[in-house]
């Protein structure tokens, strides 16, 4: 297992130059954390805004699932500011939106 962590960052990278779909998972401890795989992502090569999309329209579009398209589900989160330039803003979004419905 140390020596596929070690290997990880050129790994990610090379997938990534090679056109690999490079997707933000939640089975790294704790179980289900999508800020934590895309901070974990950051650390290994990925430019803050790739590891953002491998969370958001990158996965939607590898599940088939509707992006930012007329008509589609209303699916968002608000941040006062950028995450793409602080990843760490993704624990704390201002507003959630599922379904066209105001979650928080």
């Amino acid at each position: 297992m140390a020596e596929a962590l070690a290997n990880t960052r050129s790994l990610l990278v090379t997938a990534k130059r090679l056109g690999v779909p490079v997707l933000a998972g939640t089975d790294a401890l704790p179980f289900g954390s999508v800020p934590l795989a895309i901070d974990a992502l950051v650390r290994h090569g990925l430019q803050p805004a790739t590891a953002l999309a491998a969370a958001t329209t990158a996965a939607r579009a590898f599940l088939g699932e509707p992006g930012l398209d007329d008509g589609a589900p209303a699916d968002l989160l608000v941040y006062r500011h950028d995450p793409r330039e602080d990843p760490a803003l993704l624990r704390s979004p201002e507003i959630v939106m599922f379904g066209g419905r105001l979650v928080r």
